[in-house]
């Protein structure tokens, strides 16, 4: 209850006065905090979970590795995956699942395909999973290829196997291939229907896109910036400069975002935050790239090459 009303805290504190936890119990407070964005502590929830019981389900294990996914924790996910198959688990239908969607996040879309083939009869979350893992990394024929599957084995494609399907169709730039819009109101498919008329500076359709997204979520950073970009592709700068200030409002009254990548160990790096102990290196680091560029772009001997 606790959970679906995203008071985390207060199903916290009933978890902490339960002496006997049972696996069920455990598996709705690590499902509940990975499905709220606490991934962290949902693995160490996991983890927690396997040295009190011995064991653990399909349900904690997927969610963790979704988990692992979200927060860029290859290492962690791939023990998890060895845990799996430790307990007879790596053939669960949502766990399969997870595994092909972490890996083709990772880009190792050969490793998602050997554990989509383990899978007898793939549900549609797996068969998006392996959809997901081709359209994220560009590879638009493969991904056109698998949704032509998807139909064959008589599934009815949902709001994300959309959505990989235009965001397949976005690398290629082909808004043609989608061009009867989404009937569903599912704003994340009309955002990206919208990166994609950036990509082909389709202003009529892009404008489009952009008023069913704000029906749904007004005050969409994500949104304002694919807009404001749409405008810049086409040169209407007046209106650059009109959603710049609206996104400079929207941004100032919200918590930054978080990005995690891992090197040795996970960092975590959070827009606009100068107190990471690596900031430094890390600027350095890229007016070192930028200057290498430069170097590269304006050098007479790469010009010539470049003829």
């Amino acid at each position: 209850m606790y959970f679906k009303n995203r008071e985390a805290e207060s199903a916290q504190k009933v978890f902490g006065v339960i002496t006997e936890r049972d696996v069920v119990l455990w598996t709705e407070m690590i499902v509940g905090h990975s499905r709220l964005g606490n991934g962290e502590y949902a693995v160490q929830l996991l983890i927690e979970m396997y040295r009190d019981k011995n064991t653990t389900g399909g349900f904690s294990l997927s969610s963790v590795l979704g988990a692992c996914s979200d927060m860029a924790l290859l290492r962690q996910g791939e023990v998890f995956q060895s845990l799996a198959i430790k307990t007879g688990l790596d053939s669960v239908m949502s766990v399969c699942g997870a595994l092909v969607d972490m890996y083709g996040k990772y880009g190792k879309y050969q490793i998602a395909e050997s554990e989509f083939s383990l899978v007898s009869n793939p549900d549609l979350k797996c068969w998006n999973s392996m959809l997901g893992a081709y359209s994220q990394h560009g590879m638009v024929e493969k991904a056109l290829s698998f949704f032509e599957q998807i139909l064959v084995n008589s599934f009815r494609p949902d709001a994300i196997t959309y959505l990989s399907l235009l965001a397949a169709c976005s690398h290629r730039g082909s808004t043609q291939e989608e061009q009867s819009p989404p009937k569903n109101n599912h704003a994340e498919l009309w955002r990206t229907l919208l990166s994609a008329c950036v990509n082909t500076k389709n202003l009529q359709m892009g404008l489009y896109g952009d008023e069913q997204i704000l029906k749904l979520e007004p005050e969409d950073t994500a949104t304002h910036i694919l807009l404001s970009n749409l405008y810049a592709v086409n040169g209407r700068w007046e209106d650059v400069a009109e959603m710049r200030r609206k996104i400079r409002g929207l941004t100032s009254a919200k918590n930054p975002g978080l990005s995690w990548i891992e090197v040795n160990n996970t960092q975590v790096f959070s827009s606009g935050d100068q107190s990471h102990t690596e900031v430094s290196r890390a600027q350095d680091e890229l007016h070192r790239l930028k200057s290498s560029m430069l170097y590269r772009d304006h050098h007479p001997m790469n010009k010539i090459h470049s003829l």
